[in-house]
Parts: C-alpha cells; structure tokens; sequence
C-alpha cells in the first residue's frame, strides 16, 4: 500500500472485520476521482480512520474541490468494531488473538 501507515490499530480494525465479521478487504491506493466516482455510485456508505491518537474515527465528510461527500457515521458496524477495540483494549472484553501482554512480561 502506498498511502497509508502501517499500524497497530489499523492492523487490529482489519483482523477484527475479516475474523469477527467476515468481511473482505481489499487495499489499494484511490485517488480523489476515484472515491468521488465511488460516492457518485452509492458504493461507499462510510469511512473511518485509524491511528495512535485517535484510535477509531469515523469521517462525517470529505470536501474536495469544493464539493461536499458526506457519509454514516457511527453506523452499527462502525459502533461494533469500536466497541469490541476499546473492551480488549481496556480488559473488558476477550482477548481472543493476545494483543494484550502485562507489561511485567516485557519489561520484567
């Protein structure tokens, strides 16, 4: 992939929806013409971002050139996903793929 970062909340949101929820990713770069023409089609409903500081995100809208795409946020799955990140991440729910390690066991 070419635009987008590496990372562990990334990687965990994307084995959580191929493992949890039985959908097929697919990666690869899209240009602004192409995600315009995507929403021009209805074949994107909604977006999110992943990261450190943010953790999970969805994206109310994108503005390019100054036309306005505005997606779901907060849809059921969108919620799911955050839920299930957030309880593993908090020992609030199973850790069902060991992403949790004490910290003693690193550091010890």
């Amino acid at each position: 992939m070419e635009y987008a970062l590496a990372g562990i909340t990334r990687e965990s949101i994307i084995h959580l929806l191929e493992n949890e929820y039985s959908e097929k990713i697919i990666e690869k770069p899209v240009c602004f013409d192409n995600l315009v023409e995507l929403y021009k089609n209805k074949k994107i409903r909604s977006m999110f971002s992943t990261g450190t500081a943010v953790g999970f995100q969805p994206i109310a809208s994108i503005t390019h050139e100054g036309k306005r795409m505005s997606f779901s946020i907060n849809t059921g799955l969108q919620k799911k996903l955050r839920k299930r990140l957030l309880g593993i991440q908090s020992d609030q729910s199973k850790d069902d793929y060991g992403w949790m390690v004490p910290i003693h066991e690193l550091y010890g």
